[in-house]
């Protein structure tokens, strides 16, 4: 009979930073008896450590870095990181992101007998290398874990090989968590502006720039509309391109590096909640922004589209056809909030179905069976 150690558990991630999108999970699971060490790379200035203090471990050592790609692959810990991760005595642990490092440190705990899950966002690599990201999936861990579905670990092997391909790992699709937070909604009778929200890192292939831009359009054409941007400066040419449009214009407002403890009010201030990027493994944001009862608009192309309920609790919009599709649907939000019509029970009661602790729960009784 298999025996479930579920009483003070202990869970270790090992992360870049005490992420946003995993401080929820952290906090059910610490909530639900589980005994969680959080090794993080860094602590990240927006972080919030309420629930658990992170270990800083220090850096990976990059040592190579193909021109053009902000992907780290070929980087290791320090000796110091190995000797503090290997030497907790976690039942399980969970190693975000695929580096050198990761692998041999999965090797490592795997070889001392101990339980090991990946997870990963970065599926996209997944679909591009399918064997050789498999091979190293395989290697590290039986079961890898992603909020995005973005990923098919079936691509281009054939229908006679899936039952007996060799490398094949065992995904699992488990999305973000979020608990949600009603905001009341004014309804004003004369008309109010559309007040949108944008959360996204400042560079170029997030496409702030351009959205802003698209606003002003649309400001142009009568519509009223008030829009935050919040972000943290990756690119500071965006950050500044950002900087001089709010100079000019009297819709925008720029906010930099706030404290995640402060989101809820900016979240409560919003009617709308608007991702232009197209290119956007995992969003979060998004998904924060339901839980707060704000319609969302963001690509199709977007790791976590599956999030929006298309035409309930948002918008898809097509990311070939960006400027013209993204536009269509920020004018029907902009007519419905006229209608009075503010999607915020949608948005709560899809959060609160499919966005629970219940998924990640039920994985970790599964993973912590003895």
């Amino acid at each position: 009979m298999m025996k479930f150690k579920h009483s003070k558990a202990h869970v270790a991630f090992v992360a870049k930073r005490f992420h946003s999108n995993l401080a929820p999970l952290v906090e059910a699971m610490v909530d639900d008896g589980y005994v969680v060490t959080f090794f993080s790379e860094y602590i990240g200035r927006s972080e919030v450590h309420t629930t658990v203090k992170p270990v800083v471990i220090g850096r990976q050592k990059l040592i190579f870095q193909r021109s053009g790609s902000a992907y780290s692959f070929f980087s290791f810990f320090s000796l110091r990181a190995f000797w503090c991760i290997t030497h907790c005595q976690a039942d399980l642990f969970i190693l975000r992101d695929f580096t050198i490092g990761t692998i041999l440190l999965a090797l490592l705990l795997r070889s001392t007998g101990r339980r090991v899950v990946m997870y990963s966002q970065e599926t996209v690599r997944t679909e591009r290398y399918p064997f050789t990201m498999r091979l190293l999936h395989r290697m590290c861990a039986r079961d890898i874990v992603t909020p995005t579905d973005s990923c098919d670990q079936w691509r281009n092997v054939p229908v006679r090989h899936r039952s007996t391909w060799p490398f094949a790992p065992r995904w699992h699709f488990l999305p973000f968590i979020a608990k949600c937070i009603k905001a009341e909604r004014k309804v004003s009778s004369s008309i109010p502006p559309l007040r949108i929200l944008t959360i996204s890192k400042f560079a170029s292939r997030k496409r702030a720039v351009e959205w802003v831009d698209l606003v002003a359009k649309l400001a142009d054409e009568g519509i009223i509309i008030e829009l935050h941007v919040v972000g943290a400066p990756l690119d500071h040419v965006v950050l500044e391109e950002l900087r001089e449009r709010e100079r000019k214009l009297d819709f925008l407002r720029i906010s930099v590096d706030v404290p995640h403890s402060e989101m809820d009010a900016i979240y409560a201030s919003a009617d709308l909640f608007v991702l232009p990027s197209i290119d956007e493994p995992a969003s979060v944001s998004q998904l924060e922004a339901m839980a707060h009862g704000i319609p969302v608009i963001c690509s199709d192309s977007n790791g976590t589209a599956c999030y929006v309920a298309n035409g309930n609790t948002g918008y898809v919009f097509a990311s070939n056809d960006w400027e013209q599709s993204l536009r269509t649907h920020v004018l029907r939000a902009y007519c419905d909030m006229r209608k009075g019509v503010y999607y915020t029970e949608n948005c709560l009661n899809h959060v609160a179905l499919q966005f629970s602790y219940d998924h990640w729960r039920n994985f970790l009784a599964r993973m912590l069976v003895v």
